[in-house]
């Protein structure tokens, strides 16, 4: 999943159950400058983040979060970590 369509999903989650990204980032305990940073597409979260987000969205779990299951969100986060470190060992 692409960073802007997180965010949107995330936006639009938020956004269904009446809340500013104050209450969100007070009840998952994530920095409303993260959440913004989420919902703008300019990065996603880690995979405990997203299931502090997912639980504090009342969703049974990040797979709702996501639209994916809990196993290709862990697939996704372990890809992205993958690229970070090709990307570490190129750049030496």
């Amino acid at each position: 999943m692409k960073p802007h369509e997180f965010g949107a999903r995330l936006k639009a989650w938020r956004c269904q159950l009446s809340l500013t990204q104050d209450d969100l980032s007070a009840r998952s305990r994530v920095p409303r400058q993260a959440l913004s940073t989420y919902e703008n597409g300019r990065a996603t979260p880690t995979l405990r983040t997203a299931e502090k987000l997912a639980g504090a969205l009342g969703l049974q779990g990040v797979g709702d979060l996501f639209d994916r299951t809990p196993s290709e969100v862990a697939e996704a986060v372990a890809n992205r970590a993958e690229r970070r470190r090709v990307a570490a060992t190129s750049d030496e």
